[in-house]
C-alpha cells in the first residue's frame, strides 16, 4: 500500500491483483441554479438535474447525450468550480460520464477519479447500490468500479503505465 498526503487527507492506493483501489472521501453535492448557463456551454443540451462540489455535475436523461457532446470550452472556463462531468445512467454499465476542466489546463480526460467521488454517492443512492461499474471519456475512454463505503468511495481500475523511474530519498 502506499500513502499521500494530500489535501483531502491521507489517500491510499493498494493493488488487489492487476487493478489498483484508491480510497477518496466522498463529496457531497449541492443544487446549482445556472441551468441555462450550463447548457449553453455544454452545446445546448437538456439538463435533467443540476449539482455542484469540486465540480459541476450535469445529470442528462439519456447516455446516449454525453456521447454527442459538443462542449464551448471557452463557456466552460467561466463556469464555477475545477470542471464538468457530464453524467447519465449507462446502458451496459450502471454509470457514463464525461469530465471537461479547460479551467485547469485538462480539455478532456478518459477517467477522472476525482469526479467519482461525487458521482459514485450520487448514483449508489439513486440506483440503490454501493458497487457501480464505471466508463467515462468520448473519443478516448476507460472503466473503473466504485464502492461507496460510508463516507468513503473505493475506485478500482487498471491502469497503464506510461513511466518508470526511481526516487532517491536524502539520508535524514
Amino acid at each position: 500500500m502506499v500513502a499521500f498526503e494530500t489535501r483531502s487527507g491521507v489517500l491510499t492506493v493498494r493493488r488487489e491483483g492487476d487493478v489498483l483501489v484508491m480510497d477518496f472521501p466522498a463529496k457531497t453535492l449541492a443544487p446549482l441554479n445556472m441551468h441555462a448557463e450550463v447548457a449553453a456551454a455544454l452545446g445546448g443540451i437538456e439538463i435533467e438535474e443540476l449539482l455542484i462540489s469540486d465540480d459541476i455535475v450535469v445529470v442528462v436523461e439519456e447516455a446516449s447525450v454525453i456521447e454527442r457532446l459538443a462542449p464551448d470550452m471557452q463557456r466552460l472556463k467561466q463556469l464555477p468550480g475545477r470542471g464538468v462531468a457530464v453524467t447519465a445512467k449507462g446502458d451496459d454499465v450502471d454509470v457514463v460520464s464525461r469530465w471537461f476542466g479547460p479551467k485547469v489546463g485538462v480539455e478532456e480526460d478518459p477517467v477522472t477519479g476525482s469526479a467519482h467521488t461525487s458521482l459514485a454517492p450520487y448514483w449508489a443512492a439513486r440506483l440503490g447500490k454501493q458497487a457501480l461499474t464505471a466508463r467515462q471519456g468520448g473519443a478516448r475512454q476507460g472503466a473503473l468500479s466504485c464502492v461507496v463505503e460510508g463516507e468513503r468511495v473505493m475506485i478500482k481500475g487498471r491502469v497503464a503505465p506510461y513511466l518508470m523511474g526511481q526516487i532517491t530519498l536524502p539520508d535524514s
